[in-house]
């Protein structure tokens, strides 16, 4: 047999050594790239060269970050990575911009090469201006939860999804924690949590899927953030992912730092929070925004000297309220002068408690606002419990004309085309802390769902498996 037989055939075979980390209680490292990296290709043979004789890097992850990058290009960073490294990669499945027979299409091809492990995300709000004419119309984003219900399909596929925990308005944070349920509900195996700095959300997320008694390998996303080029003009990084003002501040002074300086400060604070995040029972860490042998080693060193340095969660609790005492990790947003940003209990980050325990994660008080009128009679049309004639009737005399059914079905009755991507099974990850869609400068429409859901108690359906 030859040699390109035999690849073809270790290929088609799959790679489970990623599904199987997820079972054993070792913490682990992805280092994430993307396709348009600054890196040349003489250095990313060597980064691909120091990952594979590390230890410490478990496995790469690929993301289509940039709006402009074809998947192609994405497909060719994780086969060399899978090639010139020997490790997992887990491969970024996107619904942006993509129908349900494309994204059948990505999977097909990364299986040909070998790559089994993928993460389901809807992907970021795409307006690519051509004619003048918005980007917001169905048909164009297939849902996280559909990603993962296709994967499952796929066979010996390890697909996971994500969440973003940075939410402080009780609709949005009950909207993604929903969200979360179905997706494991459809089979995902592990989840990753959006990027952020707030170690509360870190492992309030962790503690919500305990209290549910859920325990899916949970990934907790990390940035070494780049030094700006120029003074920050926002605190919105990437969609979803917001900067505090304590830390766009700090940031600003280290600006003034030489590059080296500058990447070491950033570097030191992502190993301290990995730190804190393997303490709180995380399987591991994917680590965006290093670049290069150098700052993937330095990275990693930090790392090690964190795990040293703080040995036990009451350690580095207690290291971490000292260093960070009065400062808000909360990001800016005008609501939340009159209200207060919400956590889901009050214990969170307390030295005394790493792990969840019903006797001290005490829920904190959830007030919900009633759904408005016109929602709760628009959602009453699609009850199958209301009686025929009084459809007939508040449909006349308010002259709508019956809507899509499926659409309807999946939002509580309601109509959902004031989400530009026309989701129906729950919010993306995109919005600001603060609930703001990231394309209409809008409260999200999904925080209306929650509201009827709670209302209804109907939150359980929200998390259904069996919703086509």
């Amino acid at each position: 047999m030859g040699q390109s037989e035999q690849q073809l055939e270790l290929n088609l075979n799959g790679d489970r050594r990623f599904a199987d980390k997820l079972k054993n209680a070792s913490f682990f490292m992805i280092m994430e790239l993307h396709p348009r990296s600054r890196m040349e290709k003489a250095g990313l043979d060597e980064l691909f060269k120091f990952i594979m004789d590390d230890s410490r890097v478990f496995a790469t992850a690929v993301t289509d970050r940039w709006n402009d990058t074809p998947v192609e290009h994405s497909m060719e960073l994780a086969e060399s990575a899978k090639a010139l490294t020997g490790k997992p990669v887990l491969a970024l499945l996107s619904g942006k911009n993509r129908s349900f027979e494309e994204i059948g299409k990505t999977l097909a091809n990364y299986r040909r090469m070998g790559v089994r492990d993928f993460l389901a995300v809807t992907g970021n709000y795409l307006d690519d201006g051509r004619d003048g004419v918005r980007n917001d119309f169905p048909g164009k984003y297939t849902d996280a939860v559909d990603i993962v219900r296709l994967g499952l399909q796929s066979g010996d596929a390890c697909i996971g999804c994500a969440v973003n925990p940075f939410r402080y308005i009780p609709e949005e944070l009950f909207g993604q924690y929903t969200k979360l349920i179905r997706k494991i509900n459809n089979g995902a195996s592990f989840v990753v949590a959006q990027g952020g700095w707030d170690m509360k959300k870190y492992q309030e997320v962790l503690w919500f899927l305990r209290s549910r008694e859920l325990f899916v390998p949970m990934v907790a996303r990390l940035f070494v953030l780049e030094k700006p080029e120029e003074r920050l003009a926002s605190n919105l990084l990437f969609p979803g992912v917001q900067l505090p003002l304590s830390l766009m501040s700090q940031l600003e002074q280290e600006q003034e730092l030489d590059s080296e300086t500058f990447f070491t400060a950033q570097a030191k604070r992502a190993a301290f929070m990995a730190a804190g995040c393997q303490l709180m029972g995380y399987s591991g860490i994917q680590v965006a925004g290093l670049h290069g042998v150098r700052e993937l080693e330095t990275f990693l060193d930090l790392f090690d000297g964190m795990q040293t340095l703080y040995p036990t969660y009451n350690a580095w609790a207690k290291a971490w309220q000292e260093r960070y005492s009065g400062v808000n990790f909360v990001p800016y947003a005008p609501v939340f002068s009159n209200q207060v940003p919400f956590y889901l209990y009050n214990a969170l980050l307390d030295p005394r408690y790493s792990q969840f325990d019903t006797g001290y994660a005490v829920p904190s008080e959830i007030k919900i606002a009633l759904p408005s009128l016109a929602d709760r009679v628009q959602s009453s049309l699609v009850d199958p419990d209301t009686p025929e004639w009084i459809k007939k009737t508040v449909t006349h005399w308010t002259g709508k004309e019956k809507l899509n059914p499926d659409t309807l079905t999946h939002c509580l009755g309601l109509e959902n085309s004031s989400c530009p991507k026309r989701l129906t099974q729950g919010p993306c990850g995109g919005a600001k802390a603060d609930g703001i869609c990231e394309a209409s400068g809008e409260p999200c429409f999904f925080q209306r769902i929650t509201r009827l859901a709670v209302w209804s108690h109907q939150l359980e359906y929200m998390e259904d498996s069996n919703q086509e």
